[in-house]
């Protein structure tokens, strides 16, 4: 188990902070973050997209994948290029752990064409004092590097209670949200009935807790 910690990068080559934090995202297969990463990539390198990206990650090996796919936007909601590419884009990128059905079939190395075409969804906001300056806007701008530290389950269960209980300023509810395929209880963080961590945690046969991700 890894704790996620962010620290000043002190001038660090711009593109090995980048990877390095990719890198990091992918191991952990912490989507959120690996998206705010990867519009830094896209901001550090403006005349290239989605599908530039993803040639980038399959020839690294990674975990994480990108495809597009149709979308129908919410009132509020815009597409956009998150650096200067000029171009209208008509497909959203999706990020993913795992290969499409489609990409899983394919011949290597089968990339999206639509990914040339893809832009991320943006949503209009009055108030951006809770955006500015988080550690995903920080990501998106290279200005923060991702430092894991192993530690054991329970020790990085109770870092991120503590980091929720600073965050809203109460204690979040411990909740079981389903059982896994092997029917291990499924528990996850809840304040005013909303789920505020995609980290959660199994209790197994043993009745020791092992971290899960991306609820």
């Amino acid at each position: 188990m890894n704790k996620i910690t962010f620290v000043d990068p002190c001038g660090e080559n711009p593109e090995d902070l980048v990877w390095s934090n990719l890198t990091h995202c992918d191991k952990i297969c912490h989507i959120n973050l690996f998206i705010s990463s990867s519009i830094g990539w896209l901001k550090l390198n403006p005349t290239k997209n989605f599908y530039d990206l993803e040639k980038e990650l399959r020839h690294r090996n990674f975990k994480m994948h990108l495809y597009a796919k149709p979308v129908q936007l919410k009132e509020g909601y815009t597409l956009i290029y998150p650096n200067m590419n000029k171009q209208t884009p008509i497909y959203e990128c999706v990020y993913s752990c795992l290969q499409t059905p489609a990409l899983a079939l394919a011949p290597a190395p089968a990339v999206d064409e639509n990914l040339k075409k893809a832009g991320i969804l943006s949503i209009s906001v009055k108030d951006t004092t809770n955006l500015t300056h988080s550690y995903y806007d920080l990501l998106a701008n290279n200005k923060t590097k991702i430092v894991l530290s192993p530690v054991s389950d329970q020790e990085y269960i109770n870092y991120t209670i503590n980091e929720l209980t600073k965050t809203y300023g109460v204690n979040p509810e411990h909740r079981v949200l389903g059982l896994t395929h092997n029917g291990w209880t499924i528990v996850g963080f809840i304040i005013n009935e909303k789920i505020v961590s995609h980290i959660g945690y199994v209790i197994g046969y043993d009745q020791q807790i092992h971290v899960i991700y991306d609820l």
